[in-house]
């Protein structure tokens, strides 16, 4: 028999590779109340991480679906999550050019407890992705398609969602307006961005950013929904967080504070230039 069957023969072998992690951190991962998705996602980075000899990789939300064979927008959220609970870091942002580079975080005593609805539906089912499919008992045991039936429209609601709440609520803080989450304009804006990758952390900082560079001033009434989660959201983000300096020494935005750079700034972030005080340009 040839080498190669031989070797299929004996199963997977060491010397054709091998993760090398330590004992109390994957006690850790075992311990925890993670469920089947998390786990999966918690695994692949664990693969591509110690499995290559270094402590973060770049780790998209296309490449983790391939990798656990969930859908991306359950790999968003399953992040999210993750990142929320700190057991994971995302050391570097997507960018046009690259994507997220992601580590998994040892400093165990970190973990926070993870939100409830990442971890059951309200049946007390394990939910593994959020399409209804791969759903496991609480015991580890397959799901009847009777019961995957039942639990599909609960872990569609619950899993799928992103946390409308909790960014209106923080963009309301900051703003001291009172939008409301309920709004289905405001939660497309949101399912949009979460569509594409982005987390609630993404969320607060572009809230950040735009606060600290906006209120106060004539843009200040932008600082709302379809404005700060549209199209300019990634720019948003990696924008420099505070108030510029313009070349007069007056404090503004990237543009200045005179009108002509507000309009502009208005300009970028797709919004109407309809506030007092406005008769064109010079």
């Amino acid at each position: 028999m040839a080498e190669g069957g031989k070797d299929k023969l004996n199963g997977p072998q060491l010397e054709d590779g091998y993760t090398r992690v330590a004992n109390e951190l994957l006690e850790a991962v075992f311990h925890a109340d993670f469920n089947g998705a998390q786990i999966r996602v918690l695994l692949c980075l664990i693969r591509n991480t110690y499995g290559y000899g270094r402590k973060e990789c770049e780790f998209s939300n296309g490449f983790v679906a391939k990798g656990t064979g969930l859908n991306k927008k359950s790999v968003a959220l399953v992040i999210n999550s993750l990142q929320e609970g700190k057991v994971i870091t995302v050391t570097q942002q997507p960018t046009y050019t690259s994507p997220k580079k992601v580590k998994l975080n040892k400093r165990i005593k970190e973990w926070s407890p993870l939100p409830p609805q990442w971890k059951t539906s309200p049946t007390g089912e394990d939910v593994t992705s959020g399409t209804g499919e791969d759903v496991t008992s609480g015991t580890g045991e397959d799901v009847t398609p009777q019961k995957r039936k039942i639990l599909k429209k609960d872990i569609k609601e619950i899993v799928e969602k992103p946390p409308y709440q909790e960014i209106i609520d923080y963009l309301n803080g900051k703003t001291g307006k009172a939008y409301r989450w309920q709004g289905k304009a405001t939660q497309g804006h949101i399912n949009g961005r979460f569509s594409e990758g982005y987390t609630l952390a993404d969320f607060k900082r572009v809230i950040d950013n735009k606060t600290a560079e906006w209120k106060g001033g004539k843009m200040e009434q932008y600082l709302r929904p379809e404005t700060l989660f549209g199209s300019k959201f990634d720019g948003y983000l990696n924008q420099s967080q505070g108030k510029g300096e313009s070349n007069n020494g007056t404090s503004g935005g990237r543009t200045g504070t005179n009108e002509k750079g507000l309009v502009a700034e208005a300009i970028a972030a797709g919004v109407s230039t309809d506030f007092d005080g406005f008769n064109g340009f010079d």
